[in-house]
């Protein structure tokens, strides 16, 4: 039956999607989404307390306080590869210390992150590069890695939804029951707080801008079961804060596609390019759905009982054309000024993993990224923007294996034996 109407769903989705999407022009590289207050994430993280940075220098003075370090340089692929040629025998921490004053304004994808690590071999290097190659996850790609082909017809999108249907219907439900170990990297900066001379100046120095860093890393084993997530305990998709300082994504295993496609019915999907995969192009769509018709939501830490907190955003999906199979999704929220984030993104990779001696498509790789305003820092002027911080989970999926326990999961989200 869940296979059934989630097919039917999305024939009803294409029907009304491809007609819309007559309406729109096709755009020849995908659009690059919004930025700033104006979209991205789906993270709640709230402010950091002051951190002690191990015996970096004291306040010394006003002037001081008041000049922050400068922002990192935004620099393109081409301009980064140079970048890392130049440098290759600079030695592992050199090289990382260079890396972490760049930041990039085209997306780094897979394929090219994995070529950089096959070359760069030092592990602060490959951390940073993570952190460049996630922290770029929303952005377009460099033209180089958009085939130079022209937009399908309308009938031929409308058959690679179909294709897309059949694997929302048939192949997700058909997954068996596994576990698989979630690794996650959590990233961090700390940008520079302005404050006041009435501060204790005895206190650590809380205003050098420390660039992107790790802070913590976590190995968690997650179980699949009936079609669900154990963990799951809600509908929709959504992050949570189950820490002050860190935030965290649910849905990975199908209810982000399932509440995108349920938000897409309500909403205009359009076609919004190709881009190149080692398997060859990918067809790319993306829709914009209203926080009214919204089923991603942010959970605001604090509460045993939090309510969920839909926000608009953007969706963009990346599928095989041939076979509807989805490479890649992301979701871009467009929180309002009265929420507690300014940015907040999600983006999700998926690839064929091996599970009981067949293959199946799982995700693989996921990035979280989220910016807040900085507690206790304020400008020179009351009305001076306060200074973002920026937090960044990346999440790899590994050693899956199928799950031969006796596990069942009851509407509330609770196991029973």
């Amino acid at each position: 039956m869940k296979r059934y109407l989630v097919t039917m769903l999305l024939v009803v989705l294409i029907a009304r999607s491809v007609s819309l999407a007559q309406k729109e022009p096709s755009p020849s590289p995908p659009p690059s989404p919004p930025s700033g207050n104006s979209g991205s994430t789906t993270s709640f993280p709230v402010s950091n307390p002051p951190v002690d940075y191990n015996g970096l220098q004291r306040l010394m003075d006003e002037e001081r306080m008041n000049t922050p370090e400068p922002a990192t340089k935004p620099v393109t692929i081409t301009e980064i590869e140079k970048t890392l040629a130049d440098n290759r025998h600079s030695g592992d921490g050199k090289l990382a210390a260079i890396l972490t004053k760049l930041s990039l304004t085209e997306r780094a994808n897979a394929p090219r992150l994995s070529r950089w690590n096959s070359e760069n071999s030092g592990p602060q290097t490959r951390q940073i590069l993570m952190a460049l190659a996630d922290g770029s996850a929303f952005l377009p790609l460099p033209a180089e890695d958009i085939p130079a082909a022209p937009a399908p017809s309308m009938a031929e999108q409308r058959r690679m939804m179909t294709a897309f249907a059949k694997f929302l219907g048939e192949t997700l439900p058909g997954l068996p029951n596994f576990r698989a170990t979630r690794l996650t990297t959590y990233f961090v900066d700390s940008p520079p707080r302005q404050l006041s001379l009435a501060t204790d100046p005895a206190a650590p120095d809380p205003l050098r801008n420390r660039p992107m860093h790790v802070v913590d890393t976590s190995r968690l084993e997650v179980t699949y079961a009936e079609g669900r997530e154990a963990k799951e305990r809600s509908t929709g998709f959504e992050v949570a804060n189950h820490d002050p300082s860190r935030f965290t994504t649910a849905g990975e295993f199908g209810p982000i596609l399932y509440g995108m496609m349920m938000d897409a019915l309500q909403s205009k999907l359009v076609w919004a390019g190709w881009e190149s995969s080692p398997d060859g192009p990918l067809a790319v769509f993306r829709f914009d759905a209203s926080k009214e018709k919204s089923h991603y939501s942010m959970k605001p830490p604090g509460d045993a009982k939090p309510q969920n907190h839909f926000v608009a955003y953007r969706g963009e999906i990346a599928i095989h054309p041939s076979n509807g199979t989805i490479e890649r999704l992301s979701v871009v929220a467009s929180p309002t000024p009265d929420d507690a984030v300014a940015e907040a993104d999600i983006a999700v990779e998926y690839g064929r993993v091996e599970i009981g001696n067949r293959f199946y498509t799982c995700p693989v790789h996921g990035v979280a990224l989220s910016k807040t305003p900085l507690s206790g820092a304020r400008g020179k002027k009351q009305d001076q923007p306060l200074p973002l911080q920026t937090q960044l989970n990346d999440v790899s999926f590994q050693q899956y294996h199928v799950f031969r326990g006796e596990l069942h999961i009851t509407r509330e989200g609770t196991r029973q034996p």
